[in-house]
């Protein structure tokens, strides 16, 4: 199955929401160190998903 540029762009939207709520929680419990590794790991597959999505091109 092929992935559309709309299905790469709402991935990179729904990580990126996840990323500032582990980042959030990181900031208000610092004891919880993963949760900044959760944070990273989402704004990487985010911005992987945004670059895609814009090697595919078409409309913005």
């Amino acid at each position: 199955m092929a992935v559309t540029r709309e299905q790469l762009l709402k991935v990179a939207e729904t990580k990126k929401k996840m990323g500032d709520k582990h980042w959030a929680n990181a900031k208000n419990n610092p004891d919880k160190g993963y949760e900044f590794a959760n944070a990273r790991r989402c704004y990487e597959t985010a911005r992987r998903a945004k670059e895609s999505a814009d090697k595919m091109g078409g409309k913005k």
